[in-house]
């Protein structure tokens, strides 16, 4: 696994910890269409494992001359690249640009093209909603000899870039989808040939076939596109679609959640299939309604219904489909949603769904949990680390929870000042154990789980934030390691 953070401004190479701020205010972005007026200044920040900061570096001599559409920063293949758009008037994005940075010595190397927008006709959609619509991705392939750059807003054009090992670009062209319609991208991998696989739906659609169907659109660098339909038996609507290529295998595995016609708001099973990629053939789809009993827990939890209209377990969740250490496919959903209340907004993230695919045979598991967040979500995800034939998800509880049963909805909080480290282990039945791994909740430490990284085959880093009585973060950081017993 790399060790790179899941967050985009955050890497990992050694035993530096390479991040960026953006110097500035997006806030007017909120407001309609002023996003192409935004600039912002970029500052390269190192510090070492114990948190202090060692060196710092602005881009541009600090100049505010870099867009707000999108910023990231990426290791490959050991190299540090910060990833950012050329600002255009109006609604073109311009090419973007990567420049590679000495993790040493933050060194800044001549920005390069890693997507040559200018030379196409390729536009942003102009709406006051794109920050919220538009998908920016950097996918590698199984390989790591390949990586995929996507942009898409939402209409039926988007453009994609694939670059080799050295972020060169070996080809790169605006796609077009064939009808008129609003389209879905729910998701984007591609393989070590190079072929992309784009899981998509289309709505608004002049043919009430197009409405209907799930697809499966394969792009090459030259050729016509292949569409794969996604049928699903028995008047089933796809509430979420997934690709993801095997290690290992000639296979792109596709997965999701589906509700039953009629049933409003919630989900009913989740399906897999797989795609041969020598064949282009689509497998047998494999659907599986959940059982009562974990809908009803997640009901209880606050996260589905019971109801007759509404059964099923809330669709409002961020869900990754996984190949484990052992080969065998999982689904990994947590529960998360935004509301607005009277003093602003309130993030809510909630219990972890699992569904472990094994042949015909699903094991479903529940993870517990529930916080809210209003200054700030730090740690309040997971993360994900597959050993063996097992699944262990780290996650911040508290005492309280991790004293009740299963089964036993958990206490919300937005004390996380007061949390735990703690592991959840699914074994390939789907049962679950938990168990604190570092407790230094009276300290007031956090676990920054989004940020743990991977130091070898069972030993991880997870850095430990100090914070403040009223949720805001202070100077304290601290790094512990993490190791596997057998």
């Amino acid at each position: 696994m790399d060790d790179s953070a899941s967050v985009r401004n955050i890497v990992r190479v050694g035993d530096k910890i390479i991040y960026y701020n953006e110097i500035g205010s997006r806030d007017h972005l909120h407001y309609g269409f002023g996003w192409n007026k935004v600039r912002l200044g970029i500052e390269i920040v190192q510090r070492d494992t114990t948190g202090k900061v060692q060196k710092k570096v602005s881009l541009s001599g600090g100049d505010r001359v870099y867009g707000p559409i999108f910023t990231a920063i990426q290791k490959i293949n050991g190299q540090v690249y910060f990833i950012y758009h050329e600002t255009q008037e109006k609604n073109t994005v311009g090419n973007v640009m990567a420049i590679r940075i000495n993790p040493e010595t933050l060194e800044l190397d001549s920005p390069k093209i890693i997507a040559n927008i200018a030379a196409t006709d390729y536009k942003l959609e102009y709406s006051e909603s794109l920050q919220s619509g538009l998908r920016f991705q950097l996918i590698p392939s199984p390989d790591k000899n390949k990586y995929l750059l996507v942009l898409h807003t939402g209409d039926k054009y988007f453009f994609t870039s694939v670059l080799d090992e050295n972020f060169n670009i070996k080809w790169n062209k605006k796609q077009e989808f064939t009808e008129e319609g609003r389209y879905n991208i729910n998701d984007v991998t591609f393989d070590n040939a190079g072929n992309i696989y784009v899981a998509y739906r289309v709505s608004n659609a002049q043919s009430e076939s197009s409405y209907t169907k799930d697809r499966i659109s394969v792009r090459r660098a030259t050729g016509k596109p292949l569409d794969l339909i996604l049928n699903i038996q028995d008047e089933v609507a796809v509430t979420h679609i997934m690709v993801k290529p095997s290690e290992d295998k000639n296979i792109i595995h596709v997965g999701g959640f589906y509700k039953n016609r009629g049933i409003r708001w919630n989900m009913s099973g989740d399906f897999y299939a797989a795609l041969n990629t020598s064949t282009m053939k689509l497998g047998k789809v494999q659907k599986t309604p959940f059982p009562d009993t974990l809908v009803k827990q997640f009901a209880n939890d606050g996260w589905g219904s019971k109801r007759k209209k509404r059964w099923g377990i809330s669709a409002t969740l961020v869900p990754v489909l996984v190949e484990k250490a052992d080969g065998k496919v999982a689904i990994v959903a947590e529960m998360h949603k935004s509301e607005m209340g009277t003093k602003g907004w309130f993030h809510f993230s909630g219990s972890i769904l699992y569904a472990g695919f094994d042949k015909n045979q699903v094991y479903f598991a529940r993870i517990p949990k529930y916080r809210v967040s209003t200054v700030n979500q730090i740690g309040d995800s997971y993360h994900l680390f597959s050993y063996k034939d097992k699944m262990i998800l780290f996650y911040n509880d508290h005492h309280i929870n991790m004293r009740k049963p299963m089964h036993v909805s958990p206490a919300g909080s937005n004390e996380y000042n007061v949390s735990v480290l703690a592991a959840a282990i699914i074994d390939e039945k789907g049962q679950v154990s938990r168990q604190i791994v570092l407790d230094m909740s009276k300290e007031h430490y956090l676990a920054l789980v989004e940020e743990m990284s991977n130091l070898s085959g069972s030993r991880l880093q997870v850095p430990m934030q100090q914070i403040g009585g009223l949720g805001g973060v202070r100077d304290g950081r601290v790094y512990a390691n993490v190791e596997i017993a057998e």
